[in-house]
């Protein structure tokens, strides 16, 4: 979508500079890493409020910390945003696992 290819290019730009990384790994324990990325990705949802990626990956931030009710509202506004996705349905799935 040409609306929504810049936040693409710098969620992208992003994940290559932190690495794909899962979201439980032992660098995100850290609370100052989880502030500062969750400080980051809602810049990026307040810039580009309807790309659903940026919402995924805060809902992947979220479940790793287990907040899990926060998680579920983002992937909600993800799969809203972008409702048949499969790789979203599949997060949703995984994050309803992983919080219960």
């Amino acid at each position: 979508n040409i609306h929504t290819e810049p936040a693409r290019q710098i969620l992208s730009a992003y994940l290559q500079e932190h690495g794909n990384e899962r979201i439980a790994t032992d660098a995100l324990v850290e609370q100052h890493v989880f502030t500062k990325r969750i400080t980051e990705i809602n810049m990026l949802i307040r810039q580009y409020p309807k790309y659903p990626d940026a919402y995924a990956y805060k809902a992947l931030l979220l479940s790793g910390e287990g907040q899990c009710s926060q998680a579920r509202l983002a992937i909600q506004k993800a799969r809203e945003l972008d409702p048949n996705r499969e790789t979203l349905q599949n997060l949703e799935r995984e994050i309803e696992t992983h919080c219960f």
